[in-house]
């Protein structure tokens, strides 16, 4: 089981860090609070139509309470933040891993 307090990061084929909109993402990594990834997960709504609907991610990722991205919507990110209390953060860290460091040693 996953911790409730995981961490969610958008990426593409690639592995990287996607640079478009985190909820268009092809997969999402889910790490630990330690920095661990724990799973990769296939995003079902990557596909369709852009959308800007951040309750179609969090049942996706219904453990995560953190989300890492290059680029989210204001009106998504203010969504996740008041009304389903979820932190949404920008970062400009390509590598998952290292941006999953970089904002635990920040929140640390």
């Amino acid at each position: 089981m996953i911790d409730e307090h995981a961490i969610a990061v958008g990426v593409g084929p690639d592995g990287q860090i996607w640079t478009k909109h985190f909820g268009m993402a092809p997969y999402y990594y889910v790490f630990d609070r330690q920095g661990n990834l724990l799973e990769k997960r296939e995003n079902p709504h990557s596909t369709a139509t852009h959308h800007d609907d951040p309750t179609l991610i969090a049942e996706i990722l219904p453990e995560c309470d953190t989300y890492l991205a290059r680029r989210m919507g204001s009106r998504s990110r203010k969504k996740l933040m008041e009304e389903m209390g979820i932190t949404p953060v920008l970062v400009s860290e390509t590598n998952p891993k290292t941006a999953v460091r970089e904002y635990l040693r920040r929140e640390a």
